[in-house]
């Protein structure tokens, strides 16, 4: 569920800029902005990042290793009350 809502979190992050960015270029081809204010405003919004293609990985490794303890934690249980 963690990674879900990260994952879901980040598109919307990025649906969001590309948004603003689609509708600032709609109005540079409108001649309402110059070349040069709408190549700023796509450089401000990308803030130096190149196209990203994936979500962050590191809920799955957070979760995997939840998920890992876990079952460490119930075998040890089953050990314990089997020789009890």
């Amino acid at each position: 569920m963690l990674h879900i809502k990260r994952k879901e979190m980040f598109w919307g992050d990025a649906l969001h800029f590309r948004t603003a960015r689609h509708k600032n270029w709609t109005t540079t081809l409108k001649r309402e902005y110059t070349f040069e204010q709408g190549m700023a405003f796509h450089n401000g919004t990308n803030a130096g990042r190149d196209v990203v293609v994936s979500s962050p990985k590191w809920t799955w490794i957070l979760q995997t290793i939840c998920l890992g303890i876990a079952v460490i934690d119930l075998f040890i249980l089953f050990l314990v009350f089997l020789f009890h």
